[in-house]
């Protein structure tokens, strides 16, 4: 089971290997499906494994030749395959504590 957090930092980490790159629209929206894909509330964990390998398919000379990217690539990758499909989210807790005698009856 790995975090939702983990799975951010993961697309982090691999955007800013695709950042310093001029990339046409059609791979423009790929990356930003991937976002919308790692940043929801309850990560879908198979959907962002697909629309990761789509992106690779979509950059292929790219890829081989920036190694950093291929790594993040791999490092997303292997996040996600041990993932089993599971996620937790942290979910923050209240620390506030209201005194009764405060509220009148």
């Amino acid at each position: 089971m790995i975090r939702s957090s983990d799975i951010q930092n993961a697309y982090v980490e691999l955007y800013k290997t695709l950042r310093v790159y001029i990339w046409d629209y059609m791979i423009v929206c790929a990356i930003a499906d991937l976002e919308i894909a790692c940043f929801e509330t309850c990560p879908n964990i198979p959907n962002i494994k697909q629309l990761l390998r789509e992106l690779k398919v979509k950059i292929p000379n790219t890829l081989s030749k920036d190694e950093d990217m291929q790594a993040a690539f791999d490092e997303f990758e292997e996040l996600l395959n041990d993932s089993n499909d599971t996620y937790c989210v942290i979910l923050n807790r209240v620390e506030e504590t209201k005194d009764y005698e405060d509220f009148e009856e």
